[in-house]
């Protein structure tokens, strides 16, 4: 991180924090919202995201969405939220979620936890599978 921070782009400029373009969102006006992707693997992102979140909350105001392609992260993330949110909505605060170990390739998934329900659940989705043989004029 240093090391990317210290190197300034071709204007001369240094690369912008995440901080620094919500700010710059803020300005435009609330209907200026952002999408911020955890990169695979970065464990510490999350944890950022949710302190700066807790010391910034108007910024969580210029955020869509927060996504990553690694489900441990989203999992730990939405726990750290979970912390954010008491902090700032409850005088009876818990301590911080402990930071669960990365599990085994072949672990139960995520959404086996009584916590968690997958998003699919609340959806009148039907499979796109489900639907082809009607697609293809069958059935």
């Amino acid at each position: 991180f240093k090391e990317l921070m210290s190197c300034p782009l071709k204007s001369g400029a240094r690369p912008p924090l995440l901080f620094d373009v919500l700010r710059s969102a803020a300005a435009i006006g609330e209907h200026a919202k952002m999408i911020v992707e955890i990169k695979a693997g970065n464990t510490e992102a999350g944890p950022a995201l949710a302190r700066m979140f807790l010391r910034h909350p108007n910024l969580m105001d210029h955020v869509a969405v927060v996504m990553s392609f690694d489900a441990f992260i989203m999992h730990n993330f939405r726990r750290e939220m979970a912390y954010v949110y008491d902090q700032l909505h409850t005088n009876q605060v818990p301590p911080p979620p402990p930071v669960e170990e990365k599990k085994e390739m072949f672990s139960p998934p995520l959404s086996s936890s009584p916590n968690l329900r997958p998003s699919y659940l609340g959806h009148n989705r039907v499979a796109s599978h489900a639907r082809l043989p009607s697609m293809l004029g069958g059935e």
